[in-house]
């Protein structure tokens, strides 16, 4: 069981109020119920997560909403099954012309409809992906997409990447990716490729050490080849006290530079310390008499 609750404003100072209930019924259903309320809008839902044997995971979602153009309601329900074979789903969100959730704009009106679906497979030298997506809308256009990926590994000496989508409602949308990465050691690769969007393509290539973890220093290098002509430079120090890089740039004959630093300084029991950039909560460790620990 779990339960949420918040309080905060938007942009214009006006309160908003948010809440979630989670109940596990069992190890194969969950059920939630969530609310959001303002000056303005309110919005109430339910929603069941289950289990079908080993077969899909079934989820169903109603929600209703009030605000100054009146009622409106959605409607969803998405199936899916996942194995290490073959992966498959589909979603569907379906609403009035009158839904409304916090956060919106009034101009904005929800799509009638969005349908997604989705199915993978792992071969015996990479894996295979489709996604098709379409979208009935109201305030913004309507858009249907189907969408492709492979990967393919050449042995260890290499993996290539071949991505493309089509715009169904454009004889002009197709867009496609193809990329060949090759590892040159420890943290340390190399790749190339070749995009089509808009009836143009571009080239590009890349040299790259990736940081330690601990201290050690990296750099990348990238080349650019198309609508937009660029090449970067970057180096990157880590440190026991930062992260320290520098970059330089050149586009279309345009030079730039640029110089960072990305630290934290603490303080634990009245001593003060340099440390790398601070997060999140940190603590000192007493680990006996082990050097440099």
């Amino acid at each position: 069981m779990r339960r949420s609750f918040g309080r905060r404003s938007n942009d214009y100072g006006e309160l908003m109020l948010s809440g979630t209930h989670r109940y596990g019924f069992s190890q194969r259903l969950t059920g939630e119920a969530h609310a959001e309320m303002s000056k303005d809008v309110q919005m109430a839902g339910l929603a069941a997560n289950a289990i079908i044997g080993d077969a899909a995971q079934v989820a169903v979602s109603l929600a209703g909403s009030r605000s100054e153009r009146g009622a409106g309601a959605l409607a969803g329900l998405t199936m899916e099954h996942r194995s290490r074979g073959l992966s498959l789903g589909v979603q569907g969100e379906f609403t009035t012309p009158d839904y409304m959730a916090l956060g919106w704009s009034p101009e904005r009106r929800p799509p009638r409809s969005v349908i997604q679906a989705f199915a993978g497979v792992p071969t015996g030298f990479g894996s295979l992906g489709l996604f098709y997506l379409r979208r009935d809308g109201r305030s913004e256009p309507d858009a249907e997409f189907v969408s492709g990926n492979a990967s393919v590994r050449l042995g260890a000496f290499a993996s290539l990447n071949l991505a493309a989508r089509m715009d169904l409602r454009d004889s002009n949308g197709l867009a496609a990716d193809l990329s060949l990465t090759v590892p040159l050691g420890l943290r340390q690769s190399a790749s190339a490729g070749a995009s089509l969007s808009d009836g143009a393509v571009s080239l590009r290539s890349s040299l790259q050490k990736s940081l330690p973890v601990g201290q050690g220093f990296g750099y990348r290098f990238d080349t650019y080849v198309g609508n937009v002509n660029r090449i970067d430079a970057t180096a990157l120090l880590q440190t026991s006290f930062g992260l320290h890089d520098a970059q330089l740039t050149w586009t279309d004959g345009q030079t730039g530079a640029r110089l960072s630093t990305a630290g934290g300084i603490g303080l634990i029991g009245g001593e003060l310390f340099a440390s790398r950039q601070l997060t999140q909560s940190f603590a000192t460790v007493q680990v006996g008499g082990y050097e440099n620990v």
